[in-house]
């Protein structure tokens, strides 16, 4: 024990000291007390399920309003095992499947440059099985052919490419665009079904929208479109399916998927008489990015689609109307975009009516977009976003658990 003596100061004895830890505690003598651990109290728990259901309510009337990517938001800080709880996660996982299959396809890059390459007697006996089974891929891995491309400022803007079996009936187009004009008014055109006969150069009408009522972020179309080559009517074909949108506005771009409907769907139209009804796919991925002297808006669609036209094309055919049709798609895509610009030489009045008119806030949610997407895409894509440089698949990348 260390004693000390009032007016002296306490002397240590290390000795003294190494011993004292070593002495062992007195039986009976009182443990030092240890606060209770804590457990949560039943205010803790209906905090947490009061919690769970205000962020399921959220996501179900952002859900209810197609704001698929504003549901995952609002569920993603949620624990695995609760976000499986929500009630509508089945559709919401379903919409998210057709999200990611745009981000899938549209950001694939394998491409083959050229057109005419020798294949060897066994990819020639493929070749004829497979025009034979007359299949198309599921999914385009590639190589994707390039049949058309077009040039301005020293780099590519647009280019036409696809992906299919020599003589096959079905297979896959890739369209990519350069638009020297904002994201808003570029999906103008295409988004007011009444303005389609004013630019599309394959439309035969305006086409027509059918079954639940319209939504900017779902609808349901029926389109007659004819391809025609050398004063020929080469294809008369329809189609009806669904579009649905998804805008993404962590890194700022926007997306539709367009799927034929089944023939179960109860508001399914018709075949016109004189047309083939077309299977078809298509998907879109909307891209904002600026000139290339960084002053202007300007945005880059990536748009691929499977087509099933139901005739057998040989490879030389297909590689002609590329060629053919390329050119049109892009300039009616062009300047169709600038119809609703202030002070275009294209402007059209109706256009602009109805980019100020903006009456269900598309646009303006596009333009929101746009400022998002031209300051952050560059740094997944390596530089300014423009034909051939697009960013990579991570910016479709969900949070977990979904």
């Amino acid at each position: 024990a260390v004693s000390v003596k009032p007016g002296e100061a306490a002397k240590v004895d290390p000795v003294e000291l190494v011993q004292a830890a070593l002495e062992p505690v007195q039986e009976g003598a009182p443990e030092q007390e240890r606060p209770p651990a804590e457990t949560p109290t039943q205010a803790d728990i209906g905090a947490g399920q009061d919690r769970s259901q205000e962020l399921f309510d959220r996501a179900q009337k952002l859900l209810d309003d197609y704001q698929v990517l504003q549901a995952v938001s609002a569920l993603k800080d949620l624990p695995t095992e609760k976000v499986h709880e929500f009630p509508d996660c089945e559709k919401l996982d379903d919409l998210l499947r057709l999200y990611s299959r745009v981000g899938k396809f549209c950001l694939k890059t394998s491409t083959t440059p050229k057109l005419k390459q020798g294949k060897s007697v066994v990819q020639r006996m493929v070749g004829r099985f497979n025009r034979r089974a007359s299949t198309i891929s599921e999914d385009p891995t590639g190589p994707w052919v390039r049949a058309y491309e077009s040039s301005s400022a020293g780099e590519v803007d647009a280019f036409l490419e696809f992906f299919w079996e020599g003589g096959a009936k079905a297979g896959w187009l890739k369209l990519v665009t350069y638009m020297e004009t904002p994201l808003a008014d570029a999906v103008l055109p295409a988004h007011e079904g009444d303005t389609w006969m004013d630019w599309n150069t394959l439309a035969v009408e305006n086409p027509t929208e059918f079954g639940t009522p319209r939504h900017p972020f779902k609808m349901k179309r029926q389109l007659k479109t004819k391809v025609t080559v050398m004063w020929k009517d080469w294809f008369k074909n329809e189609s009806s399916f669904l579009i649905s949108r998804y805008k993404n506005e962590e890194y700022g771009f926007f997306v539709e998927h367009i799927k034929s409907l089944g023939d179960e769907d109860s508001d399914l139209k018709p075949v016109p008489k004189g047309f083939t009804r077309m299977e078809t796919a298509a998907y879109n991925l909307w891209l904002p990015t600026t000139t290339p002297d960084g002053k202007g808006d300007a945005c880059v669609l990536v748009q691929v689609s499977k087509l099933d036209i139901g005739v057998s094309v040989p490879a030389f055919l297909l590689k002609q109307i590329g060629k053919a049709i390329a050119p049109g798609i892009i300039k009616s895509f062009r300047d169709s975009a600038k119809f609703s610009l202030p002070g275009s030489a294209a402007q059209h009045a109706k256009f602009r009516q109805k980019r100020q008119a903006d009456k269900e806030g598309l646009y303006a949610a596009l333009d929101r977009v746009q400022a998002v997407g031209k300051s952050k895409l560059p740094s997944k894509a390596g530089g300014r976003v423009c034909a051939e440089r697009l960013p990579d698949s991570s910016i479709f990348e969900l949070p977990e658990p979904f």
